[in-house]
């Protein structure tokens, strides 16, 4: 029950109406530990409805890591670093200070902003950003992946995208949709009268791989963003499910039963070729790459449950690697760094997301939900987005790894949003 037909059971489980629209998200209490930061209106042009501070401070506080003051508490309302009182910002418990304006330009706009440390007066960041008029929402992701960088020091995850599937009842309709990391500008890229599976972002976030079943079988499509051109994989008859992208964006693992049992083959995308990489009497199915592409984890019952295995490309044998996590542990995936694993768990409450430390086998869970599916870490590792349903409907959810934050949730309307992948940073 845990491969791509299992989901199939599911989406035609569904029966809410949902469209590709906006999603609606909503933050739940941050950490205690984290660090004060201010985000100052900005000045900007009296034409603009947004801005720019809002969009930034939203970032900084659904990453979990930055709790931001009110505006209401605000004082003052500073635009450069000349304007600050420091004292003011000190008694405020504010630690750092983001204060900018806006200015049009020929093109477009170009904002000017500083990252102001308030307890040492002195500026961390300076920037000048220019872009065109459509262009205010990446531009403002981009000053929050700054801010990010400097505080934090990793990159931030603001300016990637997310993939989803949605399920619109009253057309029979499902969309492949793609979004802004925070839910905004989202965009159907391919839509189909038959189910919508298991979306993966090539390495530089311009296509992705997807399972459908469109003639009435499933195969795996890959497909350019920009052109909407795709490449038909089928291995035989049977099922042809869960694609994944090697790092080098040159091949993908993916599951097969053309010989009657689901294994893993590597599929060359430059020149077609097949490689079987597994052979077991078991379903073996869910490959995910690690990212220097040495290895694979992958989803197996061989041992009488479902389970999760590394195999390396050195020839020697697939390693179980869950153990004390009970009899079902499945959807699994490295993180960038290699160290750790996130993965659905049936714990005593269910089917839940888990945090799993490769070198010391340590584990714990960072849901609380019941029915947790598909989950994806952030490029930077810092966040993981999956669905979940709960009282008939699935949304979308964002949670902190350091559990810094307990949980940002997207939702579509009235209905199911599934199959989250979260893209790669790309600029």
């Amino acid at each position: 029950m845990y491969f791509d037909l299992r989901k199939l059971i599911l989406f035609v489980l569904l029966a809410s109406q949902i469209c590709a629209e906006e999603l609606m998200i909503e933050i739940d209490s941050g950490a205690v530990e984290a660090l004060p930061i201010a985000v100052v209106p900005f000045e900007i042009p009296a034409s603009f409805e947004k801005n720019p501070a809002e969009i930034i401070k939203f970032d900084l506080s659904m990453s979990g890591k930055f709790l931001p003051l009110p505006e209401n508490s605000m004082i003052s309302n500073p635009t450069s670093l000349e304007a600050v009182n420091f004292k003011d910002w000190r008694i405020a418990g504010v630690e750092n200070l983001i204060v900018g304006r806006v200015m049009e330009n020929d093109n477009g706009y170009t904002i000017v902003f500083s990252l102001i440390d308030v307890f040492r007066e002195t500026e961390l960041i300076t920037r000048k950003i220019s872009y065109k008029f459509d262009g205010f929402r990446k531009a403002s992701h981009h000053i929050s992946d700054l801010i990010y960088q400097e505080l934090v020091g990793k990159r931030g995850n603001f300016s990637t995208q997310i993939a989803y599937v949605v399920f619109k009842a009253s057309k029979k309709e499902y969309q492949l949709v793609i979004s802004d990391s925070d839910g905004h500008n989202p965009r159907p890229v391919f839509r189909s009268g038959q189910p919508l599976l298991s979306p993966a972002w090539s390495p530089s976030g311009d296509s992705l791989a997807y399972v459908s079943f469109e003639d009435g079988r499933s195969a795996i499509f890959v497909q350019e963003l920009k052109t909407g051109l795709r490449q038909k994989i089928r291995i035989g008859k049977g099922i042809t499910a869960s694609p994944a992208f090697s790092p080098d964006g040159e091949k993908l693992v993916l599951t097969s039963s053309k010989d009657g049992n689901s294994n893993l083959y590597l599929y060359n995308l430059g020149n077609d070729s097949v490689e079987q990489i597994t052979s077991h009497g078991a379903i073996d199915t869910e490959g995910s790459w690690s990212s220097d592409g040495a290895s694979l984890i992958f989803t197996s019952g061989r041992s009488g449950g479902a389970q999760i295995y590394n195999l390396g490309f050195d020839g020697s044998p697939p390693k179980r690697l869950t153990f004390g996590l009970g009899p079902y542990n499945a959807n699994a995936e490295y993180s960038q760094d290699g160290k750790s694993l996130v993965l659905i768990s049936r714990g005593g409450q269910g089917h839940r997301v888990c945090l799993y430390d490769i070198s010391s086998q340590e584990w714990r869970f960072l849901s609380d939900s019941a029915l947790d599916e598909s989950p994806s870490f952030s490029p930077n590792g810092d966040m993981v987005i999956y669905s979940s349903k709960a009282q008939g409907s699935s949304k979308l959810i964002v949670i902190s790894t350091d559990g810094s934050m307990t949980s940002r949730k997207f939702t579509l309307g009235e209905g199911d949003i599934r199959e989250p992948a979260w893209g790669p940073i790309t600029d």
